[in-house]
């Protein structure tokens, strides 16, 4: 089944022009500051998602590997 998807998947980057929802990328909406003004910019994180194929032991090491204490 994987390699059918990978197939499938791409035909479509092959075939149909790309449009601005199928590229992967970075939100800038916490990045966007006047880089003149900050000499020291800091990143935070508000939430973040963790797609794929994830078993249960696994799931719960990511999460306690992430957690913060």
């Amino acid at each position: 089944m994987y390699k059918n998807n990978h197939a499938n998947h791409s035909n479509h980057l092959e075939n149909h022009d790309l449009d601005n929802f199928s590229k992967t990328g970075y939100s800038n909406s916490r990045l966007d500051a006047h880089t003149v003004c900050i000499s020291d910019p800091k990143l935070s994180f508000d939430a973040m998602t963790i797609v794929g194929n994830l078993n249960r032991d696994n799931a719960q090491a990511l999460s306690k590997f992430m957690s913060v204490e």
